[in-house]
């Protein structure tokens, strides 16, 4: 699962395509209403994608977010501060237990040499 998500005063999105081993490929955008930050987007997008994930019956999933904080937060690397921040942290580990399996990435997108 690939995961990207943005937030701007115009647009608020997110991304999430799920590939499976026999390269079946689901594509879901997203676009949210309410003002929100990048790093809810993120965690929005990891959501969706695991529900997306969970439905489709999927018993393992890896996940790659360019969202350090998020990962970051995830895999226990860093705190949540923030009440909301830490609601879409239980939510989104909630979510995991429905998988025998699960890991997230933290990846560099377009980063230039």
């Amino acid at each position: 699962m690939y995961v990207d998500g943005s937030s701007n005063e115009k647009v608020r999105g997110a991304r999430v395509i799920l590939a499976s081993h026999d390269e079946v490929i689901l594509e879901q955008s997203l676009q949210f209403e309410f003002k929100t930050m990048n790093n809810q987007v993120e965690y929005e997008a990891i959501l969706a994608g695991l529900r997306l994930a969970k439905e489709v019956g999927a018993k393992y999933f890896k996940c790659w977010s360019d969202f350090k904080l998020v990962t970051g937060q995830l895999n226990g690397d860093y705190w949540t501060k923030d009440p909301q921040m830490t609601r879409y942290y239980h939510m989104t580990n909630r979510l995991k237990e429905a998988f025998t399996k699960s890991e997230l990435r933290h990846i560099i997108i377009g980063k230039k040499k």
